[in-house]
């Protein structure tokens, strides 16, 4: 066994709720997005839904409408948008 430390690297992809074209605000733009997602029913991640699944339900619906309105409310929005 070797005593030489070893270093890893680890790459984490992180989801920017609502934020679909990572211009780092929530606005007209990424609402055309989130209404392509918004569905009621089960959401294909693969589809890049993902971001607009605030509450974590795997499903896309009016509680997610409610917090992106917030979210688009201007610049410096909470953490989460």
């Amino acid at each position: 066994a070797s005593n030489s430390p070893q270093t890893i690297g680890v790459s984490l992809d992180v989801i920017a709720f609502a934020d679909f074209d990572s211009d780092n605000d929530v606005d007209q733009e990424d609402f055309g997005r989130f209404q392509a997602c918004l569905s009621g029913s089960g959401v294909n991640y693969a589809e890049g839904c993902m971001a607009a699944d605030f509450n974590g339900d795997w499903l896309v619906d009016g509680q997610d409408l409610a917090e992106f309105i917030r979210c688009m409310k201007g610049p410096g929005t909470s953490p989460g948008c």
